[in-house]
Formats: C-alpha cells, structure tokens, sequence
C-alpha cells in the first residue's frame, strides 16, 4: 500500500489572515498548480480521500476516481480567530496559545492534541481498511500531524516539516515517509 498525502493549492486569501476551517476558494493559477501537482502522482489512485473544504476538494476531484470527504482531515481549528490578522489577535492572548501550542487552544478552537487525535484516527482507519494506492489531499496541519504519527516525531517539531502549496509526500508501509515535491525537513546544520 502507497499512501499519498498531498497539500492543497494556493488559497486566494491575503497573507497574515488567520485560516484553518475557513472554507476558502483558490487563486486562478489553480488550474496551472493542479497540473504541476499531478505530474508527481500516479496515473490513478484505488482511493481519494480528501478534507470537505473546497481548497482541497476540487484538487481531489482532478484525480480521476470518487472522491470521499472526512471532516477529520480538515485543518487545526482556530476558533474565534478563524478570519482574523494574526498582528491584530490581542497579545495576551497570541502569547498564551504560542507558549504551549501543543496542549492549548485557540479561543473556541482546538489543540495540536485534539488535531492528532481525529488525524490518528482517520490513519487508523485508512492503513487498516484499505489497499493499493490511496490520495489523501488536506492541509499542512494535518500531513503534520500524519509525519509526526508515522516517524514519531514530537508535536514540538511538526513545523520542522516545511511544506508549499501542492506539497506531496508518500507513506509507505514500511513506516518511510518520502518527500517528493515541495517538502523538506529543517536540519540543524
């Protein structure tokens, strides 16, 4: 079994924009991005599984075979700060989340733990029910949270993992994680 994880295009949202959950639609170079994503991926897949948002969906519905949504692949929840500028979130509040963004939340939102534990659960479910080679388009957050998983890498480190627009990655059943296209891994060198 070969598990895909690839990252949605580029959202058509100005920069510093707080999004998560937002169901955002994506700038009009999505069909020249699609393209360059789908040249990295195989011809056809057995499974597309793909995050409802429209940012993910209409590149998985570009792949060819049904497409299925789980809201547990969605990105981090952000809450109250959904739609905000990240310069504009009170202070306080800002530092409070960032000295512990493992365990603490967004006003209303959720934590990297609440985000890994539906993640975990869809993985589960996906290595256990299904075979041959499987899509999986969603968010940064969530490959993340997929690479912590599989290389148990600790949340504190998840963002060692930096990812483009139109990132893909290849879970293998051996545990591997392969980068091929628009990822790397920060080094200490």
């Amino acid at each position: 079994m070969e598990i895909y994880l690839i990252r949605h295009t580029t959202p058509d949202i100005e920069k510093g924009i707080v999004y998560g959950q937002l169901d955002l639609n994506l700038r009009e170079s999505f069909d020249e991005e699609a393209e360059s994503v789908l040249k990295h991926l195989p011809e056809s897949f057995d499974t597309i599984c793909s995050s409802p948002l429209k940012r993910c969906l209409h590149l998985a519905q570009k792949m060819g075979a049904p497409v299925l949504t789980d809201s547990r692949i969605q990105e981090l929840d952000f809450g109250e700060w959904e739609g905000e500028k990240w310069d504009q979130i009170k202070q306080k509040e800002l530092n409070h989340w960032m000295s512990d963004f493992v365990n603490r939340t967004p006003p209303q939102g959720e934590s990297l733990l609440d985000l890994r534990d539906r993640v975990l659960r869809f993985w589960k479910e996906i290595r256990k029910k299904q075979e041959g080679t499987i899509a999986v388009v969603t968010h940064a957050g969530v490959i993340r949270m997929i690479y912590s998983i599989v290389t148990e890498t600790p949340l504190e480190n998840i963002f060692d993992l930096n990812l483009d627009y139109g990132s893909v990655l290849k879970a293998e059943v051996d545990g591997k994680i392969i980068l091929v296209s628009g990822a790397s891994i920060k080094s200490d060198e």
